[in-house]
């Protein structure tokens, strides 16, 4: 019985780490696409998250982990959003009121 539970407790361990692998990954490429779209403070507490994620991911603490991943979604909440209404903005860029087929499929 107790290897099942420390079976589990490494299975969700592993998970975690590589969910904050591909978090770091993520906000590491939208850095690189867009760093336009934040001022140098906003980038720093973004890698500030960044080094504090993959310091927790190093360990073997998974509410750590979880933690840090909560930090850095927060550090780019508003990083996202810029960049969602730049994809939107850039998606209707030059077309017309009357070309958009709103509530239908285009």
């Amino acid at each position: 019985m107790t290897h099942a539970k420390d079976d589990a407790i490494n299975r969700a361990l592993k998970e975690a780490q590589v969910e904050a692998q591909r978090m770091i990954e993520a906000t590491v490429a939208a850095l690189k696409e867009d760093p336009h779209l934040l001022n140098e403070a906003e980038t720093a507490k973004i890698n500030a998250s960044i080094e504090k994620l993959q310091a927790a991911t190093a360990g073997d603490n998974r509410r750590l982990i979880n933690l840090a991943m909560d930090d850095l979604g927060f550090e780019t909440q508003e990083f996202a959003h810029r960049r969602m209404n730049q994809s939107v903005n850039r998606a209707l860029s030059g077309r017309k009121i009357n070309e958009l087929k709103l509530g239908e499929e285009a």
